[in-house]
């Protein structure tokens, strides 16, 4: 599998019209359903509805909407989570609850480079401690809620299957930056 993914260039505008793919942090990718503008009346009344594959819906005020959704990302982005991915990095020494913390924030916020430093940091530390110790239950959920998350936006921006984003990513932990 190339390295590369293919991707199209675009601007990376956030789109809120009807029918776009945004990305709302912990929840992935999800499309608009619906929104409405309420013009002239109480401005807090426009909203936006965004469906996600797993079947949730959320409806979001459209000014949060527009501080919490962000476009999905682009090909630089991707070079950016292809550089991470094939990166090494020596595991955190933090604390575990520190480690948590920090992990968890960065699947809040979505970002997919973020996911991809949770995936790399995830498999690195089980690399390094394939001798006996593993990840914690709570860091084996929280890598594999990265992982689904940074998939499935692979799937939305290079028009790949699900089988195939993951492949690309298995293919990017075992490279490095050198190959």
């Amino acid at each position: 599998m190339s390295n590369r993914l293919p991707l199209e260039d675009r601007a990376p505008e956030l789109d809120l019209s009807v029918g776009a793919l945004v990305v709302y942090g912990s929840h992935g990718v999800g499309r608009i359903r619906v929104r409405n503008s309420e013009s002239g009346k109480d401005p807090e009344a426009s909203r936006v509805v965004l469906d996600f594959a797993s079947g949730l819906s959320v409806i979001l005020p459209l000014e949060r909407a527009e501080a919490c959704l962000r476009p999905t990302a682009s090909p630089s982005e991707l070079d950016d989570v292809r550089a991470t991915l094939r990166s090494r990095s020596t595991p955190n020494e933090q604390p575990a609850q520190a480690r948590r913390r920090t992990t968890q924030s960065k699947i809040v916020v979505g970002d997919p480079v973020g996911l991809a430093e949770v995936v790399r940091d995830a498999v690195e530390r089980q690399r390094q401690f394939a001798r006996g110790s593993t990840l914690s239950p709570t860091e084996q959920e929280l890598y594999q809620k990265a992982r689904r998350l940074l998939a499935a936006e692979l799937v939305v921006v290079a028009d790949i299957d699900e089988a195939e984003a993951e492949a690309w990513i298995e293919s990017q932990l075992n490279r490095t930056d050198d190959e």
